[in-house]
């Protein structure tokens, strides 16, 4: 049979055939079959067209698919056959906040806490809802929440550090970080922010360990290695520090600031014609940044290509 929770006593009778595609449904959720279990999902919804949770599950799968319209309806649906759903409206609430309304939303998962006060999920995503409004003391508090309720959510430990970041507070940021990896040690993200902070203090040998950590996990992120180039600038490792730029702009072609630095490095070795390309590169991802415009004169001055480089200087003065 099929558990519904508290609310399972109010639930209405029913079959083993729709027990069987609700479970069936929710294995396939887990195993992120999202289609199929929208199928099964479905299917539950026209053999009991009045049962909530598989309007609601309907909703979830929907959500997961991207359909976020006719997710609201599957979610609306459910609730007015029962409003006190808490899992339901967690679902709705996190919909309602990718769709951009935010009013609704926070009333949506208000609506949840007051039903449901110990579902650290409720207040993990009112967390994330604060941190996207800008609303940086209210995602820290509500972080706090969810964590008493369940200490071992890395990702509302990440979060937190991501807020406190925000808010300009490394010490705590660092914090969190640390226990997100000690919870995940395979989170890349994490791993990230630890170095990028430790950078930022100037500890750039730790930071390099954190990072190298980071690349093992996810050697494909254009920002790590980008982070990495800057570490290793600062370590006065210019060859490394090179190819950690060039890395970069090979995974994302439009990372002006990695095709900026690579112009700086060509620059400083006088390979005038290479730091062309890569101001250029640049400045066809950002033309109003005048310091790319600057290098870009700069190299072509080196070149002895004069009056492009005045002709050039004009368009950014």
């Amino acid at each position: 049979m099929v558990r519904f929770g508290k609310k399972e006593k109010k639930a209405p009778e029913i079959s083993e055939e729709f027990s069987r595609l609700i479970n069936k449904g929710t294995d396939l959720i887990q195993q992120g079959n999202i289609p199929e279990a929208e199928k099964y999902y479905r299917q539950a919804t026209e053999i009991e067209s009045k049962h909530p949770f598989a309007w609601g599950m309907l909703g979830v799968a929907l959500y997961q698919l991207g359909r976020n319209d006719e997710a609201v309806e599957a979610f609306e649906h459910s609730l007015k056959l029962d409003p006190d759903q808490a899992p339901i409206l967690v679902n709705y609430g996190s919909l309602l906040k990718t769709m951009g309304d935010v009013k609704k939303a926070e009333e949506i998962l208000k609506r949840a806490s007051k039903l449901e006060p110990d579902m650290h999920t409720i207040w993990y995503n009112l967390g994330n809802l604060y941190r996207e409004s800008g609303k940086l003391g209210d995602a820290i508090k509500m972080y706090w929440k969810a964590l008493k309720l369940n200490s071992s959510h890395s990702d509302c430990w990440f979060n937190l550090g991501l807020t406190y970041e925000m808010d300009g507070k490394m010490k705590e940021a660092e914090r969190a970080f640390r226990k997100t990896v000690e919870l995940n040690p395979s989170d890349p993200q994490a791993w990230r922010e630890i170095g990028a902070i430790l950078a930022g203090r100037g500890d750039y040998p730790q930071a390099l360990d954190a990072l190298d950590r980071h690349k093992a996990i996810r050697p494909t992120d254009a920002i790590g290695w980008f982070n990495r180039g800057t570490v290793l600038l600062n370590l006065d490792r210019i060859p490394e520090c090179f190819m950690a730029y060039k890395r970069a702009t090979e995974l994302d072609s439009t990372f002006t600031e990695a095709w900026a630095r690579l112009g700086a490095i060509y620059l400083v070795g006088k390979q005038f014609k290479d730091a062309e390309n890569c101001y250029r590169s640049a400045i066809r991802h950002d033309p109003e940044d005048k310091r790319l415009w600057a290098g870009l004169v700069e190299s072509l001055e080196g070149q002895g290509k004069m009056q492009e480089a005045s002709e050039t200087r004009k368009r950014f003065t």
